[in-house]
């Protein structure tokens, strides 16, 4: 596997290239020659010969977790010290001749009596601090440090790289769109979840396959939004036309690039609404397997996993999920509360819903059903009546539907493997339905 994606990395581009910037002796060259996706810079002091194989290990190991994110260049430099302390972000611009978007600086105490590292992540356009941390480095904690810090660090540049990269685009001709900056356009919207955005995401997502019909990231977020129409849109019909062609744009993302978990999530979902169990389970193995250290992949394995009957394995990865990303969107929360439900955690689910800022249409029939199994009859009648507000307010034709429509789509329309599942969801779902 690991001779496979180096032979990829060199066919493709150098996605983890580490380029040595001793002190401010600029190689422009170098630097230009990187591709043009965005660039994380690891920034570290002159290695002092005491603690040179410390620091060493640590950049190492996180140099080798970044370049699993096959959407950026991770790259490193090394400055003076006093240019490190100075804070400022100019000189760090300089560094790679503003190349770089982020920069993770990495530095160390005068003399530590047990050797720790002091870890900032800096955007290089606005000077914002995106995160810091420390990470002691004895020894026998070296391994579960570092990988723990991976993961942080991993979870925090997924947003601050999509921020940085569309100021940047704000400030260019607005002729002026690359493939990749349409693409990550279409990302901004698609996360917004509204019917309107999603048209808008849309259409930046096939303008990407037009301006680089290589671009894997593209095909798979134009099957990831054609494989969530049944859920954004209440009522949309499953003819199968929006499946098919989403399963055909999966298919050649993996193809293109078959290494970037995203890609292979979508093609498990492809499979997962096609009831084709055992094959969306195996491509969300692999995607976890690819970058088990990012938040919005487990969640999605976390709600699969929901949706297949496999509870424990699902609670497990939603609670990693949340650990890993402490800047948790409200989709975030709407994913927990099926996940808790299914798991039979009904508390949990309605806590979950109250944090969702009611981001999906369907989220209240959740807590109404959830109510209506606890006994909270007064709650489950309230939010069942949220629930059809909201569902017809979003009706795929602008037409209201009746309440049984509304029900039956709800309680038929989530891919559950399990006969039990699909009972209490409607168990609960009918006995909210009556106390409204």
């Amino acid at each position: 596997m690991r001779q496979f994606e180096q032979f990829k990395e060199a066919a493709d581009a150098p996605s983890g290239t580490t380029i040595s910037v001793p002190g401010f002796e600029e190689d422009a060259a170098s630097l230009s020659s990187a591709v043009e996706r965005p660039t994380i810079v690891l920034v570290t002091e002159k290695q002092r010969a005491s603690h040179a194989h410390i620091q060493f290990a640590l950049v190492s190991e996180l140099s080798a977790s970044l370049s699993r994110f096959r959407h950026w260049t991770a790259i490193h430099a090394e400055v003076d010290r006093t240019l490190i302390r100075s804070g400022r972000v100019d000189e760090l611009r300089k560094v790679t001749s503003g190349h770089a978007d982020l920069a993770v600086v990495i530095t160390m105490p005068d003399e530590p009596a047990e050797p720790s590292f002091e870890i900032l992540c800096r955007d290089l356009a606005t000077g914002a601090i995106h995160f810091s941390t420390t990470a002691p480095s004895a020894p026998s904690a070296w391994r579960t440090v570092f990988n723990e810090i991976c993961a942080h660090v991993a979870s925090r540049l997924q947003i601050a790289i999509s921020t940085t990269r569309l100021h940047r685009l704000d400030e260019q001709s607005p002729n002026y769109v690359s493939a990749y900056d349409s693409w990550l356009d279409g990302q901004r919207l698609s996360i917004l979840w509204r019917t309107d955005t999603e048209a808008a995401a849309i259409s930046r997502y096939e303008e990407a396959i037009r301006q680089d019909p290589k671009l894997a990231c593209a095909y798979s977020s134009l099957a990831g939004i054609l494989n969530s129409r049944w859920i954004v849109l209440p009522g949309y019909p499953l003819d199968g036309a929006d499946l098919d062609r989403a399963f055909e744009l999966a298919k050649t993302a993996v193809m293109l690039d078959p290494l970037d978990h995203r890609n292979q999530v979508n093609l498990a979902w492809s499979h997962l609404l096609a009831r084709r169990w055992e094959l969306a389970d195996f491509h969300f193995g692999l995607a976890h397997d690819l970058n088990s250290a990012n938040p919005a992949t487990l969640m999605a394995y976390s709600i699969a996993s929901a949706f297949m009957g496999n509870h424990e394995r699902a609670t497990q990865l939603s609670e990693r999920s949340f650990e890993l990303n402490p800047l948790r969107e409200p989709h975030y929360h709407g994913y927990r509360a099926t996940v808790l439900f299914l798991a039979g955690d009904l508390r949990g689910c309605i806590e979950s819903v109250e944090q969702s800022n009611d981001l999906f249409p369907d989220i209240r029939g959740w807590s109404a059903a959830a109510h209506a199994l606890l006994g909270n009859d007064a709650k489950a009648g309230t939010d069942f009546r949220l629930f059809l507000r909201s569902v017809s307010a979003a009706w795929y034709n602008r037409e209201r539907p009746t309440r049984r429509e509304a029900t039956e789509w709800f309680k038929n329309v989530f891919p559950l493997r399990l006969e039990a599942d699909r009972e209490r969801l409607a168990e609960g779902v009918d006995r909210a339905a009556r106390l409204a």
